[in-house]
């Protein structure tokens, strides 16, 4: 079994298998590897944007873990939040998901924006949040 280098080092002596369990997506196994360098835990083989596209989708990802009644649950963080960076801050999320950390944060007060790779996702966080959410490449692009 030839094992990627650690992408967080770039070491190439990975010890094994980090877990006694793997994750199947799309028809491939995923393993979960450990560094003997850096200790870093990571992801074997290295997902494709392809497999990214398909697992954070609205469908498969975002619509069977989350909530938009998470709003209120999130309330609490961003307080905290206020109280450790100062009342006048932007909160900006990657992965935002349905967008329900970035309401909470607009309920709150903050300046908030969000990041996903997904179109229906986008959509959502957007309707949901009442927020402005794009592509990372549509960020750097402005």
């Amino acid at each position: 079994m030839t094992i990627r280098a650690c992408p967080i080092c770039g070491a190439d002596r990975p010890t094994g298998r980090a877990f006694p369990f793997h994750t199947n997506w799309n028809g491939k196994r995923f393993d979960y590897i450990a560094c003997a360098s850096c200790e870093a835990t990571f992801v074997d083989p290295a997902p494709t944007a392809d497999d990214f596209e398909k697992m954070y989708s609205k469908a498969n990802y975002h619509d069977q873990h989350y909530s938009v009644a998470a709003v209120e649950s999130y309330r609490p963080s961003v307080r905290q939040l206020k109280q450790l960076l100062g009342e006048r801050v932007s909160l900006l999320d990657f992965g935002c998901g349905n967008g329900s950390f970035i309401s909470a944060g607009r309920l709150e007060g903050l300046d908030c924006a969000g990041v996903e790779m997904d179109a229906d996702t986008i959509r959502f966080a957007i309707e949901n949040s009442g927020c402005p959410v794009s592509t990372l490449a549509e960020m750097k692009a402005s």
